[in-house]
């Protein structure tokens, strides 16, 4: 959830060959792992056709409770990022 709004904020600073790059290097440098580095590259990528990613996190969100209704780990994320990104 953070990555993904990381990802959002950076799009609005740098243009994606920038973040990929910067990405590849922290990856080199071991302080992410790969899969964080694939996340944040395909983020960076569907914002690149669209960018508004905010109704995508929503959906994203439903599917998640649709798929694991007892868990309401990601509740509060979502409420937060409701409250504080749209």
């Amino acid at each position: 959830y953070r990555t993904i709004v990381w990802s959002k904020d950076m799009v609005g600073k740098y243009d994606q060959d920038a973040i990929k790059e910067l990405i590849e290097v922290f990856s080199l440098l071991g302080y992410i792992t790969t899969d964080i580095k694939e996340i944040i590259v395909r983020v960076i990528e569907i914002l690149g056709k669209n960018n508004n990613l905010d109704n995508a996190v929503v959906d994203l969100y439903r599917l998640y409770h649709i798929l694991n209704p007892e868990d309401a780990s990601l509740d509060s994320k979502m409420l937060d990022y409701i409250l504080n990104e749209k």
